[in-house]
């Protein structure tokens, strides 16, 4: 997560350091822990197992389960905002890495536990990057390693769609994207308004460079033994 914090001179910018963990769930298929100074969230990837009687699909399917603070979601509940977006944005994260149709005709349960709450950017950054590492420790087949990334800052944000302002508060914009030199935005979140085009596309470029500054932490924690 990125906090930008802006003065009456100059603009100051905080990049959340991170750190990260593999096969940390004893049972599961694969895990990962994700370590932030305002986020610590686990995931594990369960299964596969066979779809519920009367569900037929073509290929795998994700079954996200979120635990914030003591409550607990899933992407097919009545859930509170949070949960439901958190659920969500992770599994159209890993939907858009996996190669589901090579995954059987199966279901995959992913359970995400936020230890430390609060900040729910840095937990839903910390999420789907977790999510991400833990099906590679799995040994499931993904495109690329995925990390997310939120910038946040007092400046209001532009609407990319009407680039209207919104007379927002604040900014926040969010970006999962690949890792690797060629790793492309897969998912992104846009709240409130920014002030033009070109803050908008600089915020986004600064997220992927971030994105891909982290590979090589991802990578050696998969080398690692928890």
């Amino acid at each position: 997560m990125i906090r930008r914090d802006k003065d009456r001179k100059k603009e100051k910018m905080e990049v959340d350091s991170m750190s990260a963990v593999v096969g940390v769930t004893p049972n599961s298929l694969g895990s990962a822990y994700i370590e932030t100074p305002h986020a610590k969230v686990t995931a594990a990837i369960f299964g596969p197992r066979q779809f519920p009687i009367g569900e037929v699909r073509n290929e795998a399917r994700f079954n996200v389960r979120a635990v914030v603070e003591g409550a607990a979601a899933t992407t097919g509940g009545s859930v509170s905002d949070r949960e439901r977006s958190l659920c969500a944005q992770v599994v159209q994260s890993l939907e858009a890495i996996t190669l589901l149709p090579r995954m059987g005709q199966f279901l995959y349960d992913v359970v995400i536990q936020c230890h430390f709450g609060g900040d729910v950017c840095a937990e839903t950054d910390a999420a789907i990057t977790a999510a991400s590492l833990a099906c590679a420790d799995a040994g499931i087949e993904i495109k690329d390693i995925l990390c997310c990334t939120t910038v946040t800052g007092p400046e209001p944000l532009v609407c990319p769609a009407t680039m209207h302002s919104l007379r927002s508060a604040g900014a926040r914009l969010r970006v999962a994207s690949g890792t690797s030199a060629e790793g492309g935005i897969v998912h992104m979140s846009l709240s409130g308004v920014m002030g033009d085009r070109r803050k908008l596309e600089e915020a986004m470029s600064l997220c992927t460079e971030v994105n891909r500054k982290r590979r090589h932490m991802l990578i050696e924690a998969l080398t690692r033994v928890a």
